[in-house]
């Protein structure tokens, strides 16, 4: 679990292909940018309907939604 360091979560929202820190908060390794939201209860993906799928099996978040 990241360091919220005092926030209430975290934004990430880029291509896991490029940022290393959206791909090791995800485990989700994707070309097109996709939105990661996470508190200290529960990691969220928000993805293009194209990758919902792949990223619901790959992904180390606890819920994976279409945007």
């Amino acid at each position: 679990m990241p360091d919220f360091d005092g926030h209430d979560a975290i934004l990430m929202i880029a291509a896991s292909e490029t940022s290393p820190d959206l791909y090791y908060a995800s485990g989700f390794h994707a070309p097109d940018d996709f939105i990661d939201f996470q508190t200290p209860a529960r990691k969220v993906l928000l993805m293009r309907d194209l990758e919902v799928d792949r990223a619901r099996a790959e992904s180390r978040v606890d819920l994976v939604l279409s945007i």
